[in-house]
């Protein structure tokens, strides 16, 4: 799980910088509860056992007391797609944020490393976060490759 945990770290991550070379989109509903992402993340270009920085700015418009997170990770090499269900919170807990997540502006820094072991290629992603209350927080598809 935490491999999954921070291929997730490195994917929100990605997010921020189109020169990645991944393709990000936005599948979250208009009713989603954190609006204006913006996002930054150090090194440009991550590898395998490197170390990533993330900056996350936005507006939370809802507190988050507790969660989910559905995660679907495929890799180009392996014939089924690993799909888990994460609890928001613990998740969180991964990039030393804590929950309740309160309502408003929201400022995150985190730093997380990256396992050698992550298997290098291409990878589609998609993640769905859910509050308390199961109203979306957001959803995210990717595709991106690891060195």
């Amino acid at each position: 799980m935490k491999v999954i945990g921070k291929l997730l770290l490195l994917l929100v991550a990605c997010t921020a910088k189109e020169s990645f070379g991944g393709k990000i989109s936005s599948c979250s509903k208009s009713s989603a509860k954190l609006q204006n992402i913006q996002m930054e993340f150090e090194p440009d270009y991550p590898q395998a056992g490197d170390v990533i920085t993330v900056y996350l700015d936005g507006t939370l418009t809802d507190t988050v007391t507790e969660g989910h997170l559905q995660v679907e990770l495929s890799h180009e090499k392996r014939p089924a797609p690993i799909k888990e269900t994460f609890d928001l919170c613990y998740f969180l807990s991964l990039a030393k944020i804590s929950c309740p997540l309160m309502s408003g502006k929201v400022h995150y820094r985190f730093r997380q490393s990256l396992p050698s072991t992550v298997i290098s290629g291409n990878y589609t992603f998609r993640g769905v976060a859910t509050q308390q209350n199961g109203q979306e927080l957001f959803c995210l598809n990717a595709e991106f490759s690891i060195k």
